[in-house]
């Protein structure tokens, strides 16, 4: 049991990612405290026993009954709201919980919330978007359009991806 402990248990409780663990009716039957604090919640006696249809709504709902329904696994980026209303970035993923015997006994649900990077996009984005603005506005005494070269606006994009904020996570692609 100590073992049991040590190898599946602490992990989970340890783990960065927010876990729920549920069965197959939906009902949830474990967090672990990485999911408390995605989601705003106090302690897991508020979740646990809850059926995921009152914890979530619309699109998410609908990505865990097709696996249910499917056994596909399914990840995915989705807005999504806190307990307290808070809107939240988060990617989610879902995957088949089978027993030793490979019976279905219910869903994994994983999710890292991505809002602190996705506003740090958004933030680069228009500062982007502002400095080529003012590189195209015209200028106010000769009514003359601005004119950046090339090789500036390389640079500007440049320059924001040595910040580390345009570097995506999974895949290290460069989002613009």
């Amino acid at each position: 049991a100590d073992t049991m402990m040590l190898t599946e248990h602490q992990p989970l409780e340890n783990l960065a990612r927010g876990i729920a663990i549920t069965d197959l009716n939906g009902v949830v039957l474990y967090v672990n405290p990485t999911f408390l604090e995605i989601w705003g919640h106090a302690t897991a006696s508020v979740v646990v026993g809850q059926n995921i249809e009152g914890l979530w709504q619309g699109d998410f709902v609908d990505h865990l009954r097709h696996c249910l329904l499917t056994g596909e696994m399914w990840t995915g980026d989705m807005p999504m709201s806190m307990r307290a209303g808070s809107p939240i970035y988060v990617r989610a993923s879902v995957s088949l919980n089978r027993d030793q015997a490979k019976h279905l006994i219910g869903l994994v649900l994983s999710f890292v919330d991505l809002t602190e990077l996705r506003l740090a996009e958004q933030s680069i984005r228009r500062e982007l978007e502002g400095q080529l603005n003012r590189a195209r506005s015209q200028d106010e005494f000769s009514g003359l359009l601005n004119i950046v070269s090339l090789h500036d606006i390389v640079q500007m994009i440049r320059s924001s991806e040595k910040s580390g904020f345009l570097e995506v996570l999974d895949g290290g692609e460069t989002v613009l």
